[in-house]
């Protein structure tokens, strides 16, 4: 993928520590609540957070809006 191509939130998400607190993710017109970032892998372009039941939300770097971070 070329630089010009990369989403813009590859390099936050690419920096961003695990348990990093966000309280809501926007992709593909719709929003999901969650706890905090878990990882980002560069390879498979997957985001995972945890929800606030504990289970882990994936979702394609390249569909994410927006974050809303605590």
């Amino acid at each position: 993928m070329g630089i010009s191509s990369r989403s813009p939130f590859f390099d936050l998400l690419s920096s961003m520590s695990q348990g990093t607190k966000v309280s809501r993710v926007y992709f593909n017109g719709r929003s999901e609540s969650v706890k905090s970032f878990v990882s980002f892998d560069e390879t498979t372009n997957l985001v995972t957070f945890t929800k606030h039941d504990h289970s882990l939300l994936l979702i394609d770097i390249e569909t994410i809006d927006a974050l809303k971070l605590h």
